[in-house]
């Protein structure tokens, strides 16, 4: 699961840094269907993904379920709770 947030961390990044600071429709394209891909693969269940360019969203979306079992889907404003969790 950490290697899929510093894998997601770093595609975001890289999907701002043209030089003129466009967005490239290309690179937000893959991490769409690298989170898909992840979620079809059940490695994750869901997942929300935002980047921000000065301050604003310019890329936003969400993957999967944020509740498999009753068929509710990830949304961009679910509410994680984060706890401590255990090292495997």
């Amino acid at each position: 699961m950490k290697k899929l947030l510093l894998l997601a961390s770093l595609l975001l990044a890289t999907a701002v840094a043209a030089a003129d600071q466009t967005i490239s429709a290309e690179r937000l394209t893959r991490i769409d269907r690298l989170f898909q891909q992840y979620v079809d693969e059940a490695r994750i269940g869901g997942a929300v993904a935002l980047v921000l360019q000065d301050g604003k969203p310019v890329y936003e979306r969400a993957f999967g379920w944020s509740d498999k079992e009753t068929g509710r889907k990830m949304t961009t404003d679910t509410i994680f709770r984060i706890a401590s969790q255990p090292r495997r």
